[in-house]
């Protein structure tokens, strides 16, 4: 203990979780820091911000968003019998005390950050969002793929899932890591733990290394290039259970910066809630499409398939993926045209149309090598082998 306050005291800042802050508070209120900051302070309880203020503090910064997660209290029963889901940071806020919030977002392209829009008092878009680049392969960045799949409960786990919209996610997601982005870049969100399980029983991480997939609660505060949503409830009843939450939207809808794809039931989601309603009739306005070559069709944000282009073939009608099958039309990610590419080794690309080593320098060959000697007979060697061997010469 006496070897951490020194450290402490040593130190200009002093960086822990609240969680640490009780842990060493004796040291924390001998080095008596004069200014806390608290961050995601929202989503803080308010009994974890007095454990992290020493007495000597003077300036205590509170750095939230309570329009987004709550407190997440471990007992629900007490939570809801003493208000504990309430952080001092909203409590604050909705008491008039004084703040400042910040309107500038600098995250979001422009139609992403409209779907959050009517959820703030202001929010204005930063230059930096208009300079995002259309997402490639896909005729719009944002998109929500509406579809009447039926969801499942999982008794055991107290969850819910929907195979549809796993398998669904997971073939988008492999015809976005073939237009070229990195697996980094992509993350897939899932509003219930079940459809989490769900999606990595199909995602096998041999297959989609570095593609981040988690539940929505574990993803505030974070962000990605690309976001693929799968809301999960679906149902005749219009039961959507805490997708009517608005913290729950605006969090789930606000972490994408280049391309939000939402995959859900739009009629169960828009039965009874009059937050889905709004998000909905914004999706269903037309605007123009991520192709420079086609400026006649304008396509809405909301429909049964998402309509895909080959960026090779940009002008080509492209397909509409209803279905996690659709996907296989164009399995190498470009369009049904051959490729053809003439290889140094005299002979053409086998694979149909494709996004990705377009000068096809990691291509393998794997025909028969058409190399004779000089007497007179031909290699009994793949194609690949005699490129390696000469390479290596």
């Amino acid at each position: 203990m006496e070897v951490d306050e020194y450290i402490m005291q040593q130190a200009s800042v002093i960086a822990m979780t609240t969680t640490n802050a009780a842990r060493y508070s004796k040291s924390l209120n001998k080095v008596g820091p004069l200014i806390t900051i608290i961050e995601e302070a929202a989503e803080v309880p308010e009994a974890h911000i007095v454990t992290a203020i020493s007495p000597r503090c003077k300036h205590l910064i509170l750095i939230g968003d309570h329009k987004q997660l709550e407190p997440k209290p471990a007992v629900h029963e007490l939570a809801i019998k003493f208000n504990l889901s309430v952080s001092l940071f909203e409590r604050m806020v909705k008491n008039d005390l004084s703040y400042h919030c910040l309107q500038q977002q600098h995250r979001m392209r422009p139609e992403i950050s409209e779907l959050v829009r009517h959820i703030y008092d202001v929010l204005i878009d930063n230059k930096n969002v208009y300079e995002y680049p259309p997402i490639k392969g896909v005729r719009k960045s944002l998109f929500f793929i509406t579809h009447n799949k039926q969801e499942a409960f999982k008794d055991e786990g107290r969850s819910y899932s929907n195979e549809h919209e796993a398998e669904y996610l997971k073939e988008l997601c492999l015809y976005l890591l073939k237009q070229g982005y990195k697996p980094s870049d992509i993350t897939i969100i899932a509003a219930y733990t079940g459809q989490m399980f769900c999606l990595k029983e199909k995602m096998p991480r041999s297959k989609f290394e570095g593609v981040n997939i988690c539940v929505l609660d574990n993803y505030q505060g974070e962000e990605n290039e690309i976001i693929l949503l799968s809301l999960v409830r679906s149902n005749a009843r219009g039961d959507i259970g805490f997708l009517n939450r608005e913290n729950r939207i605006c969090v789930a809808l606000s972490r994408a910066k280049q391309g939000l794809f939402i995959i859900g039931n739009s009629s169960t989601l828009t039965t009874r809630s009059k937050h889905w309603q709004t998000i909905i009739k914004k999706l269903q306005i037309e605007e123009d499409i991520n192709n420079e070559n086609d400026a006649f069709h304008k396509y809405t944000s909301l429909g049964k398939a998402l309509p895909l282009y080959c960026q090779n073939h940009p002008t080509n009608k492209g397909i509409f993926a209803e279905l996690p099958s659709d996907f296989k039309k164009v399995k190498d990610g470009g369009c049904d045209l051959p490729c053809e590419f003439p290889l140094r080794c005299g002979h053409a690309c086998r694979y149909d149309c494709h996004p990705f080593d377009k000068e096809h320098t990691s291509y393998v060959c794997l025909k028969q090598c058409s190399e004779t000697c000089k007497e007179g007979h031909k290699c009994p060697k793949g194609c690949h082998l005699i490129l390696t061997v000469n390479a290596v010469r």
